[in-house]
């Protein structure tokens, strides 16, 4: 937790969770000319370092922004001190593999929240059809409502929370090969599922994956991945592969993670309740092959003939020896199901 943030009860930070034009998106304080900010979910550093501030970004409704238009409304304090801390610490680690590898957990785990909740929280005042206003917004405020877990672990800016003896997601870290000089904008990709909670971003050598909320049980069931990222360079198209397996994996969990918060005398405590819970079915859903091509392809922007031109193989970035396949585990039968294009690159 941030040392020097200041004591917040439990019911202040649910309290802080109001959402409007002139309320702070993080401590929900009113806004008027003296507090008010704009906070750049993509940061100004980051849109600086990849040109990205006339470049759009995609939502969810399949229309377009530009990313410097991907503001929103913030009090001065919580822009200029809590989250600018977060910023700056993520700016300087990302300029190195190394540095990438120490950046703390709790850092990226907040900068990724932070970047997709305020993604859906810019859509809820969006509209749906700029020729329809009757269509409403693109996002309804309840499903703003639905990430409050997101926004409450997100108060940890400001606010001490500690996780007791469990992680509050799982983290995928990689290092990036240089990208080919005809495709310069391979140094910037960005991916997000706020349905189900999963994140991925490149910015120049490095890359990581950020699945919220599962309590670290995807990277605690697939460690040998991260144990191969440790010392395995990704070519571009080899992390959004690993992205797009992930995302899945994220996807085919059958669990909801829940949370009892205790107030405690100098931090309101975390507590994860069983993960399998009383249900039934298994962990994860069988991987379907044809659902998964449609993801890569979703991602990666390949035709969907040519990332799946059988009916039971999908193309594949890796090269042979040098594969990462974590999906194949929740396949069956799982060998042949990945098929090495002949011209990757390592």
């Amino acid at each position: 937790m941030p040392r020097d943030a200041a004591y917040l009860t439990l019911e202040q930070l649910i309290e802080a969770r109001r959402i409007g034009h002139e309320l702070c998106f993080l401590c929900g304080a009113d806004l008027d000319t003296e507090n008010r900010s704009d906070e750049h979910v993509f940061p100004k550093w980051l849109q600086r370092r990849h040109n990205l501030a006339n470049q759009k970004l995609t939502l969810l409704n399949g229309s377009s922004i530009k990313y410097r238009q991907m503001k929103i409304p913030c009090c001065r304090t919580c822009n200029g001190i809590w989250l600018s801390k977060v910023e700056n610490r993520v700016k300087s680690a990302s300029k190195s593999p190394t540095r990438w590898r120490e950046l703390a957990d709790d850092d990226l785990f907040r900068w990724a929240s932070k970047i997709m909740y305020g993604n859906i929280y810019r859509e809820a005042f969006l509209a749906m059809d700029q020729a329809d206003p009757a269509a409403g917004m693109i996002v309804d405020e309840e499903f703003v409502h639905e990430l409050r877990t997101v926004h409450l672990f997100l108060q940890g800016v400001r606010a001490p929370i500690e996780f007791q003896h469990f992680r509050q997601g799982s983290i995928f870290r990689a290092e990036l090969v240089d990208p080919d000089p005809d495709h310069p904008d391979e140094h910037f990709w960005f991916y997000d599922n706020p349905f189900r909670l999963l994140l991925a971003m490149r910015t120049g050598p490095v890359g990581a994956i950020v699945a919220l909320q599962d309590n670290g049980v995807i990277a605690e069931i697939f460690q040998p991945v991260n144990d191969t990222l440790a010392n395995q360079k990704l070519t571009h198209m080899q992390f959004m592969e690993l992205a797009a397996q992930l995302a899945y994996i994220r996807v085919s969990l059958n669990r909801t993670a829940k949370y009892v918060m205790v107030q405690g005398a100098e931090s309101i405590q975390v507590i994860p309740l069983p993960l399998a819970g009383m249900s039934g079915l298994p962990l994860f859903e069988e991987a379907m092959l044809s659902s998964y091509a449609t993801l890569l392809s979703h991602m990666t922007g390949w035709p969907l003939e040519e990332v799946m031109p059988g009916d039971d193989q999908v193309i594949s970035f890796f090269e042979p020896g040098k594969q990462i396949y974590p999906l194949a585990g929740l396949m069956n039968p799982t060998s042949g199901l990945f098929r090495a294009r002949s011209d990757t690159g390592s």
